[in-house]
C-alpha cells in the first residue's frame, strides 16, 4: 500500500508540474514587457542622440565653411560697410594687383543666409541672391539688445556673430551653433578703386 501511494503521489506532482497557471504566464509576458520597453527606448534615445549630434556636427561644418569664406573676402577688402540694422555687409575685394570684386551677405527676415558677387554694386533687394544657409539669425548684441550678425569697429575691423540652426531639428527648441570671430581687412591699394556701395 505504500507504494501504492508513492506512485499516486508522484502522478499527481508530475500532473501539476506540467505546465504554466494563468496567472504565471500573465506575470511573465508583463514582465518581458516592461523589459522589452526599457530596450526600446534605450535604443530611440541613443538613435535620437546621433541623429541630434550628426544635425549639429553638419550645421558646424557648414558654419565654419561660410564663415572662413567670408572672413578671407574680408582679409581681401579694401573697403567694406555694414548697413544700420547689422545684418548686410557689402565689401570691395581685391582679387588681383589690378582687379576688383563687389560680394556681399545678408540675413533676411526669414533667416536665410544669402550670397552675392560680382563687378558691381550689388542690388538693394536680396531676394535673387543665393542661399548659403537657412535659419540664421545674429549672435552680437546690437543696439537696445536687438541681435545684430555683423559690427564694425572703425574701417576695417568686422565682428561677425552668427547662429546656425541644424538642418534636422528633433526638438522645438533645436541647439544652435553659434560662430563669433572678428576680421580685419588688410588689403591696401592705392589709386581708383570701384564703388561697391
Amino acid at each position: 500500500m505504500r507504494f501504492l501511494r508513492t506512485r499516486a503521489t508522484l502522478r499527481q506532482t508530475r500532473h501539476d508540474d506540467e505546465g504554466l497557471s494563468l496567472v504565471e504566464l500573465i506575470i511573465v509576458v508583463v514582465v518581458m514587457g516592461i523589459i522589452g520597453s526599457l530596450i526600446t527606448m534605450i535604443f530611440v534615445n541613443g538613435l535620437t542622440s546621433q541623429q541630434a549630434t550628426a544635425a549639429r556636427d553638419l550645421a558646424t561644418g557648414r558654419a565654419t565653411v561660410i564663415t572662413e569664406t567670408l572672413a578671407d573676402s574680408v582679409r581681401n577688402a579694401v573697403a567694406i560697410r555694414v548697413n544700420s540694422d547689422g545684418s548686410r555687409i557689402d565689401a570691395t575685394v581685391a582679387v588681383s594687383d589690378t582687379s576688383f570684386a563687389c560680394r556681399a551677405w545678408a540675413i533676411q527676415p526669414d533667416g536665410d543666409f544669402v550670397y552675392s558677387g560680382g563687378s558691381t554694386a550689388r542690388s538693394a533687394s536680396t531676394a535673387s541672391w543665393g542661399v548659403l544657409a537657412e535659419e540664421v539669425s545674429g549672435a552680437l548684441t546690437g543696439v537696445a539688445g536687438t541681435p545684430r550678425a555683423f559690427a564694425l569697429s572703425g574701417s576695417r575691423v568686422l565682428d561677425v556673430g552668427l547662429y546656425f540652426a541644424p538642418a534636422l531639428a528633433l526638438s522645438s527648441s533645436p541647439e544652435k551653433v553659434a560662430i563669433r570671430t572678428t576680421v580685419t581687412s588688410q588689403a591696401r591699394h592705392q589709386g581708383a578703386i570701384p564703388s561697391c556701395f
